[in-house]
């Protein structure tokens, strides 16, 4: 069987549970017949992984970064519960047992299931839109301005959140990348036009990772615009959300400076693509494409930029995708120094780069199928 098999599988179990314990008390036969078949259920579903992450999106269920076909058919009831009680993402770990499984489901089908119950040793509930995940939650109202403390709250923890491992631990949260590429390849299929134009607009500081999940849904967008199968789409988005994981060894006071950096600053700047480069290839599970476009993303079509590359290096696609959508975002981003450009301007100056910074062949997909799909909030910039 499949992890998506096996993942099924599983929630049927955990819904048969529920329905069975609803009906008969702990020392029924036919309750502990359910539990038993949950332990065996979950021990089957990790296999030799560490942990199993299930996200419950909309009436989408994805395991480990892989749309269920018909989850939502499988598991509306968990789902339901779960929403109702703001929780989003279930992460069981080895080890679980079939008495955590009971706890889990006693747990979300009470009615006075208490706020600060997040699971058990093995299996856990998360709230990505309340941001257990990041390290600030308080912080993610600021970056988009009052009245919008929810919009795209989920991701910018969970950005944050998987920077964080990366940078401080070494460690890269796979299934939660997955899911946040997940998340955001929804809004490039369904919901495009509504969600990019408005973080630039209320954003006045890049690192509050506002700039990151758009240059992700934009590389995302140029990937679809070019015809990319699906899943290479995701394995841009991955690379594009990680490809300035190294700005997080250049100190603060430098990225947010209001002013122009001297030189010795910019140099410091300048070596964010190298440390991000060595800092995902020291990550267990780094995706090989994400250290490539960490490491190329500032270098122009025509072998300039930085870093210096021997000659005859040939850049990545995704790298090339990846310096044009963050290119054109950070230069529609307020920043302390600047508002954001007019699209119309941006076009202009990147027009002027055509086949020398940019290449030609990308940038026209750019702009004749991402830009147009944009709408004109973003022309409204002043």
């Amino acid at each position: 069987m499949t992890s998506a098999d096996q993942g099924e599988a599983l929630l049927r179990d955990l819904g048969n549970a529920a329905q069975t314990l609803a009906l008969y008390p702990m020392d029924h036969p036919r309750a502990r017949v359910a539990l038993d078949r949950i332990e065996q259920s979950l021990a089957a579903a990790l296999g030799g992984r560490a942990e199993l992450a299930i996200l419950f999106l909309d009436n989408r269920v994805v395991i480990d970064g892989t749309p269920l076909p018909g989850g939502e058919n499988v598991a509306r009831g968990l789902a339901r519960a779960l929403r109702a009680r703001g929780k989003e993402r279930v992460v069981v770990r080895r080890g679980a047992t079939g008495i955590e499984a009971q706890e889990f489901i006693a747990a979300i089908s009470s009615q006075q299931m208490p706020e600060s119950w997040n699971g058990t040793e093995h299996i856990r509930l998360e709230s990505l839109r309340a941001g257990v995940l990041a390290a600030d939650p308080s912080s993610y109202g600021k970056a988009y301005g009052d009245g919008d403390e929810g919009f795209l709250s989920a991701e910018v923890g969970a950005l944050q959140s998987l920077w964080q491992g990366v940078a401080v631990d070494g460690q890269l949260q796979v299934s939660l990348l997955k899911d946040v590429v997940h998340a955001l390849s929804m809004t490039v299929t369904e919901n495009f036009g509504a969600i990019i134009p408005l973080a630039p607009l209320k954003s006045h500081d890049e690192y509050t990772f506002t700039h990151i999940l758009n240059v992700g849904i934009l590389a995302m967008g140029l990937a679809e615009g070019l015809g990319l199968p699906s899943r290479t789409i995701s394995d841009v988005g991955v690379a594009a959300l990680l490809h300035d994981v190294g700005k997080s060894q250049v100190p603060l006071e430098i990225l947010n400076k209001p002013g122009k950096l001297t030189d010795g600053e910019f140099t410091i700047v300048k070596r964010h693509p190298v440390d991000g480069a060595r800092l995902l290839l020291r990550t267990p599970g780094a995706p090989e494409l994400a250290v490539s476009v960490a490491y190329e993303h500032h270098v122009r079509y025509d072998g300039g930029g930085y870093p210096a590359l021997p000659p005859g290096w040939k850049t990545s696609l995704a790298s090339g995708i990846t310096q044009i959508v963050d290119f054109y975002d950070a230069l529609r981003t307020h920043r302390p120094y600047r508002r954001g450009m007019p699209r119309q301007r941006i076009v202009s100056i990147m027009r002027e780069e055509s086949g020398r910074h940019f290449n030609a062949e990308l940038l026209k997909v750019f702009f004749e199928t991402v830009i147009p799909r944009e709408g004109s909030e973003v022309s409204e910039l002043a």
